[in-house]
């Protein structure tokens, strides 16, 4: 299965808010998405990890029952631009006006189930999944 992930491309002034990489959500790849998210975000393709378990990455993380953190994982944008696609221009994912999304464009696919590490455990300080860098 492929599913398509939305990462904060940039980070909000307020603490407890979303910081650049964070996953903001997980869907099937697809499906239409709107300005919006287009612009709030950089859309990442990705095979080789269940909707189940993307799902799970923009979710929260629970201490005893209570939300402890908005979001847990994130996915480097600087892991991004290393690994598949060095000429991503950051300062236009960053640029809320600016539809630009240069992994969909190239048709960049991340595979998690290849070794090495993309996706970061913010609560653990390590990285959670392995991916494949784009040769």
């Amino acid at each position: 299965m492929v599913v398509e992930f939305l990462i904060a491309a940039a980070s909000e002034p307020e603490p407890w808010r979303k910081k650049e990489g964070d996953v903001i959500c997980a869907r099937p790849a697809g499906r239409p998405w709107g300005k919006k998210e287009r612009t709030a975000g950089l859309i990442v393709r990705a095979r080789g990890i269940s909707l189940e378990d993307a799902l799970s990455l923009a979710g929260p993380h629970y201490d005893g029952g209570v939300v402890s953190a908005k979001r847990r994982h994130a996915i480097p944008l600087e892991e991004i631009r290393a690994g598949w696609l060095p000429g991503m221009d950051l300062s236009r994912v960053r640029d809320r006006s600016d539809d630009y999304q240069p992994l969909l464009s190239a048709g960049v696919v991340v595979d998690f189930s290849e070794p090495v590490a993309v996706c970061f455990d913010k609560r653990r300080g390590r990285f959670k999944y392995e991916a494949r860098r784009r040769p």
